[in-house]
């Protein structure tokens, strides 16, 4: 029997459990890098604030909005001019800070 629980955790729910982990990590490693890697429903402000804190690397998804849309405008372009027959699918991937 296969049982999928969905939990909704608030950011700061998610940041204390991040702290409590990557501070179980550190007492071991004290001097790894720890890169995490998270969907949109985990970007928020007091994660990043958590892992900035820690010291740790992050690549966190972000949810489509508005603001997001407009900043891809000039990407969205770029893609559709590279897209042809051989390569229908175009991805591009964009840093921000």
């Amino acid at each position: 029997m296969n049982s999928t629980v969905c939990i909704n955790l608030s950011g700061l729910e998610v940041a204390h459990i991040l702290r409590h982990v990557i501070g179980r990590i550190r007492r071991h490693w004290p001097n790894v890098k720890i890169l995490v890697r998270g969907d949109s429903p985990y970007c928020g402000e007091p994660v990043i604030a958590t892992l900035k804190k820690l010291g740790c690397d992050y690549i966190l998804g972000l949810a489509v909005n508005n603001r997001l849309v407009a900043l891809a405008e000039p990407w969205k372009e770029q893609c559709e001019l590279r897209r042809c027959k051989w390569r229908p699918k175009v991805r591009r991937f964009h840093q921000f800070g």
